[in-house]
């Protein structure tokens, strides 16, 4: 059996990973904020094997989680907003550096073995090794950095920092493109399109949640790793391509705005590769979500 501490369940990612990529051998314990809204959320699992800690105050995870034997623990809580401001940077540094070494000095490192972390590729700004295009960015490396520190200190354990683009399901209600145009082409609104150059790379969730579990099972090196989609997709010819084949059309506009697109090429994570392809399969996530609503 194998222990995880797993965090940001509440999220995108995390959500999809532990409701569908995990094992019923192993036991999670899941790290939540005391809160009304996660002890509503916590009501829908009914796993024996996933075991919920919630803490109020920083100062109670030391106490919560030390005397766990913790093998793996997943780090998959961020917070994201592409707005710098003076409101948001307490948030950033709190959100994506100090709870995440809270948390990896409170673990008992006697039984650790793997810690997994995910950057953004936004710290890539102009394909540079390292520009990032707003703070959030500058805080998933400040993060990296810091884990570095511990990398040296503790060398039985294995650090990865995995990085991807876009992701999406169709079931995503982030404030994301793919789920605006979704929301639009339902309701007969306009979606505006930034740029008729943008060009993006989509990854399906559940291709993220499979490259967590290779780095899991699989004997790979410390590091940072990136998975991506095989190509990028330019939104306004994936629509186009759409309305040729439905009667049904999706109704967009587009400003003439320079985009720079990121397109850096890190370390490839190895055994890992693309399964779902949303050239594919979007004609269906528009379609079925259209049809669930009539």
């Amino acid at each position: 059996m194998k222990n995880f501490l797993i965090t940001g369940v509440s999220g995108f990612i995390g959500n999809n990973f532990i409701k569908n990529f995990t094992n019923k051998n192993n036991l999670y314990y899941i790290l939540l904020k005391k809160s009304k809204k996660n002890k509503i959320f916590i009501n829908s699992f009914k796993d024996k094997n996933k075991k919920f800690i919630f803490f109020k105050k920083n100062s109670e995870i030391y106490t919560s989680i030390n005397k766990l034997k913790i093998n793996f623990f997943i780090n998959f809580a961020t917070y994201y907003t592409k707005d710098n401001n003076f409101k948001n940077t307490e948030q950033l540094i709190k959100s994506n550096i100090l709870f995440p070494s809270l948390i990896l000095e409170s673990i008992n490192k006697k039984y650790l073995k793997k810690v997994i972390t995910f950057g953004s590729m936004r710290e890539h700004h102009q394909n540079k090794e390292y520009m990032p295009d707003c703070l959030y960015a500058a805080t998933k490396k400040s993060l990296d950095k810091l884990f570095f520190f511990y990398k040296i200190k503790l060398t039985k354990i294995k650090f990865y920092n995995l990085k991807f683009y876009e992701t999406y399901n169709a079931h995503d209600e982030r404030k994301k493109l793919i789920t605006l145009i979704k929301k639009n082409y339902i309701n007969n609104l306009t979606t505006t399109l930034v740029s008729k150059t943008l060009n993006l790379n989509f990854l399906h969730v559940d291709d993220v949640c499979r490259a967590v579990n290779i780095i899991i099972n699989k004997n790979i090196k410390s590091g940072e790793y990136q998975i991506k989609a095989k190509k990028f997709l330019n939104p306004k010819k994936l629509i186009d391509k759409f309305n040729k084949i439905n009667f049904k059309k999706i109704k967009y506009i587009t400003k003439d705005n320079n985009i720079f697109n990121i397109n850096y090429n890190l370390k490839k994570l190895p055994y890992w590769k693309q399964t779902t392809n949303i050239e594919n399969n979007f004609n269906h996530l528009l379609n079925e979500n259209y049809k669930n609503k009539i």
